[in-house]
């Protein structure tokens, strides 16, 4: 997937937020679960970033604090971070538990994008 000249945009929200936000959504949505306090979630944000950039508007990139939206997660099923989560038409179609770089990101989210054309 090229790398695009879009400006990183990724959203952060609340649980509320969040959720209304991704069942309305008809685009791919990569979720960032993270903390403050965590190292590696601190660590993967410039890759989050770069991912947005690089998706353009083809996709959504949304972070969302665990300590600040706990019933969210628990409903993801997070336990560990960061954890990412894709998802496409309001179900996970990826998961990528861990620091993870752009690379690994993008070609999540491509499943989701090639799966959208169909």
């Amino acid at each position: 997937m090229p790398i695009n000249s879009c400006r990183p945009n990724v959203l952060k929200m609340t649980a509320g937020q969040a959720k209304k936000f991704l069942e309305a959504q008809d685009k791919p949505t990569l979720v960032q679960f993270a903390a403050d306090w965590c190292e590696f979630c601190e660590a993967s944000r410039p890759e989050v970033e770069a991912t947005s950039a690089a998706l353009c508007d083809r996709a959504r990139v949304v972070r969302v604090n665990v300590d600040k939206a706990p019933q969210l997660a628990d409903k993801f099923g997070v336990n560990a971070l960061p954890d990412f989560v894709v998802m496409h038409r309001g179900k996970v179609v990826a998961r990528i538990k861990g620091y993870a770089d752009r690379k690994t990101l993008l070609r999540a989210v491509s499943k989701a994008l090639q799966a959208r054309k169909r």
